[in-house]
């Protein structure tokens, strides 16, 4: 069964649901893989369009950074003091104060700086950058633009971002997986009594997910979601899975 012939099943052929379960784990891992891959492509849509209507990395830096310098290992840049207690974010820059004597306690994120130095970081982490490092070379907005505008630093992000998301795609997934294997184990235990163990449950969920996941990407791309109609969308999709599947259940298991 194709790629394409498993995804049609398992979005309104329940009916054949018992043929999804009779399919190879090996096939059945090369659809989980397929299917996460263009949903995060699909995903990254809106991102993409927004990036390169701003222009890019050096797009957003000249439009939102200010200008400044840093000659002989000092930093030359118009005062900055931003804060939303809200998010936890907080920027400052001054050339005339120390901001070191400034307190981070509680800020998600924070970038400082003064004429010697910048510190940037979390509420697990910081890093210090000192203006000194640079020696006499000099450096500026525009040269902050050149930096992120060449090819390299542009195949380094994003080979950073591809492999960020795949591990968050990985994490996600597997989890999410997890937990309606779970639920389908409990469905079947108090509702429909198939002879299913959980990696049955596991291979159910692969496919039982495809349609809710689909559907939570069309409303994420049209700037809505709904965590409640998405887990109650799967776990219907287990519950119609796990019924036809007791009706061909001897059938099944004469296969397996």
């Amino acid at each position: 069964m194709s790629f394409f012939k498993q995804m049609i099943t398992a979005i309104y052929k329940f009916k054949e649901y018992p043929r999804l379960m009779l399919l190879s784990a090996g096939k059945t891992a090369g659809y989980i893989v397929i299917f996460s891959l263009i949903v995060m492509i699909l995903s990254q849509v809106p991102m993409a369009v927004g990036y390169y209507k701003i222009g890019g990395i050096s797009g957003l830096i000249r439009d939102h950074v200010p200008e400044f310098s840093i000659k002989n290992g000092k930093l030359s840049c118009e005062s900055i003091d931003f804060s939303d207690d809200m998010m936890g974010v907080k920027i400052f820059i001054d050339n005339n104060e120390d901001v070191n004597n400034i307190d981070t306690t509680g800020l998600t994120s924070y970038l400082l700086a003064d004429s010697d130095k910048m510190i940037f970081g979390n509420n697990l982490q910081k890093s210090v950058i000192e203006f000194a490092q640079f020696g006499d070379k000099s450096f500026d907005k525009q040269g902050l633009i050149n930096l992120f505008a060449g090819r390299k630093m542009k195949l380094a992000l994003f080979i950073i971002y591809a492999v960020t998301a795949l591990i968050g795609l990985c994490m996600s997934t597997l989890f999410s997986l997890a937990a309606l294997a779970m639920i389908a184990m409990c469905v079947n235990s108090i509702f429909i009594h198939t002879n299913m163990g959980f990696g049955g449950a596991l291979k159910l969920s692969i496919y039982a997910r495809t349609f809710p996941v689909l559907l939570t990407l069309l409303f994420g791309l049209a700037g809505m979601s709904n965590f409640i109609v998405y887990w109650a969308l799967q776990i219907t999709y287990i519950y119609l899975g796990l019924k036809n599947i007791k009706k061909q259940e001897a059938i099944i298991l004469a296969e397996l």
